[in-house]
């Protein structure tokens, strides 16, 4: 190949991973000094050809538009852009560098929290009231609204674009926007959705007291939007906020409050057998196409095109997929101190036999940013995994064949939060917080599906664990509310928790028979609510020397 034209190799190596591209140098002088003196146009376009930039015409410079500072430390080329990609890739995975992180800023009642690493800064709502803008870099506060003002367990979301959204005590969701956004945008809200004066109020006596040239994480008041029904839950995914009840959903623009949907919930028609109230709505999620509704009884999909809804998938299948990959009882041989714990998976085929139904609940779910998968959450620490669930919709497959499960370790604890980015699951549950790393889809029904389960080591104390309220992913780390006490580096405690993780890990859940053979799924809660949590913002950042 080295008899083509440089354009003509360039461009074959351009679809030549970094490793291979090493390989081949050490076996080769001639590709060696090929490589050496064409070196930053080849691992430009290695980068452009892999998709990590949008075009070859993309600039170093320009980087800092789609990566945070934490995932370009020590870049100065492109090829040490690609080496970051691996390691941050490969800390995923459960190779090191992992390490804990703590932010004081924060506070001690973080309820809520929300990151966004391009811009550098963590937000939080707490238990007793408050908003507050944290710069993740130094730690230390960048702006915030009054307790006084922010309702105490207040929910948050953030859009991409620098909007947050937190709800009043009414219902009513405010909006509030990256101050530089807001100045420079040609955006329009519409008069239904505008600010009240006592958030304008509030938002220029904010600016006054955080007075900064850069303003730098400061929001200003930007829409106050009233659903015009009582709504429990809310989520918001640039540019839509879908903001919920049991029985309706709306659906806004947060660029100008405008109403863009509004869509019935009907009820369950009657099961087989009379249960009591099941019916609280524990979460919603939107994408571009479809609205998705997470109770006690369903995961529910609507469309957003025609307002109705698609499908349906019921919490009391003893089986919604043909696969169930479970987190075995035997330690990992080998464990770095400071990775991710790998584990050993078992994976099982359940062909369709029991006609009895197992009911459960669903506690959240997610889909992926492009819309095309989804993963749901059970009460039990398990999770279902729906990869293109769209060809259910169309009638092209059953839900069964192109599902599955993961239990992650024993269902004798509760799921107590979920998220989904980039491929990559994390679930937080009474005994551990996992990372689900998605590596192959099954191709044919023989085939179980290829996955990486890791879990943070150092968390895995279940007290703490059940004191968790909100965990986010980043495009490198997790991000969580987390008791801090003194006894946390304590590594007899840490070691007896490892021990009892694995001695657990297979237990199955508690269950009851109910009249007619069927049963109740009963999720565990081993330790009880608490009045008075302290807790403050921790991370594991992965792949940051």
């Amino acid at each position: 190949m080295l008899n083509l034209p440089t354009e003509l190799a360039l461009q074959a190596l351009s679809f030549v991973d970094p490793q291979t591209l090493s390989r081949l140098q050490a076996v080769s002088k001639s590709w060696a000094e090929f490589v050496r003196v064409n070196e930053s146009t080849l691992y430009h376009s290695i980068a452009a050809s892999q998709g990590l930039i949008p075009s070859e015409s993309t600039l170093l410079d320009d980087l800092d538009r789609w990566y945070s500072p934490r995932s370009l430390q020590g870049v100065t080329d492109w090829k040490h852009f690609l080496r970051r990609h691996r390691d941050i890739k490969l800390s995923w995975l459960g190779r090191p560098p992992a390490r804990p992180a703590s932010y004081k800023a924060t506070g001690t009642r973080v309820h809520r929290l929300k990151v966004d690493e391009r811009a550098g800064y963590v937000i939080t709502t707490a238990a007793d009231g408050g908003l507050q803008v944290i710069d993740i870099l130094e730690d230390r506060l960048l702006w915030a609204l009054p307790k006084t003002y922010v309702r105490g367990y207040a929910h948050i979301e953030y859009a991409e674009g620098g909007f947050i959204i937190f709800d009043r005590r009414d219902g009513q969701k405010e909006v509030w926007r990256r101050a530089p956004h807001a100045r420079d945008t040609e955006d329009q809200v519409v008069p239904e959705s505008s600010p009240d004066e006592r958030q304008i109020s509030v938002s220029l006596q904010a600016a006054e007291h955080y007075a900064s040239p850069s303003m730098r994480g400061h929001f200003v008041a930007w829409a106050l939007i009233t659903p015009g029904t009582i709504t429990t839950a809310f989520r918001a995914v640039y540019p839509a906020l879908l903001t919920a009840s049991t029985h309706n959903a709306h659906v806004f623009d947060v660029r100008t409050g405008a109403r863009l949907h509004n869509i019935s919930i009907p009820a369950l028609p009657p099961g087989p057998i009379d249960l009591p109230d099941m019916g609280n709505l524990n979460y919603v999620e939107i994408s571009q196409r479809h609205v998705f509704t997470c109770d006690s009884n369903a995961l529910r999909i609507y469309s957003r095109e025609t307002e109705r809804r698609v499908f349906e998938l019921t919490s009391n299948q003893m089986r919604f997929g043909r696969w169930l990959l479970q987190v075995t009882r035997i330690p990992p041989e080998e464990q770095a101190e400071d990775a991710l714990v790998v584990h050993n998976l078992r994976a099982s085929y359940h062909p369709i036999s029991d006609p009895a139904l197992q009911f459960e609940e669903f506690y959240a779910a997610h889909v992926s940013a492009c819309g095309k998968h989804l993963v749901g959450a059970l009460s039990t620490a398990r999770i279902v995994v729906v990869y293109n669930f769209e060809r259910v919709l169309r009638g092209e497959a059953q839900l069964y064949d192109i599902a599955f499960e993961v239990q992650l370790g024993s269902a004798r604890t509760t799921t107590k939060y979920l998220a989904f980015e980039n491929d990559r699951i994390c679930v937080a549950t009474g005994r551990g917080i996992f990372v689900v790393n998605i590596l192959e889809v099954p191709t044919d029904l023989a085939t179980p599906p290829r996955i990486s389960v890791v879990r943070l080591p150092w968390f895995n104390d279940p007290e703490r664990l059940h004191a968790i309220s909100c965990m986010q992913m980043s495009g490198t780390g997790i991000w969580f509310n987390w008791e801090t006490r003194p006894e946390e580096d304590d590594a007899n405690s840490r070691e007896a928790h490892e021990i009892d993780f694995y001695l657990t890990a297979e237990n199955s859940a508690y269950r009851t028979r109910l009249p007619g053979g069927h049963v109740m799924v009963l999720a565990a809660d081993e330790f009880g609510p608490s009045d008075q949590m302290v807790s403050a913002v921790h991370s594991v950042n992965l792949g940051i020397p």
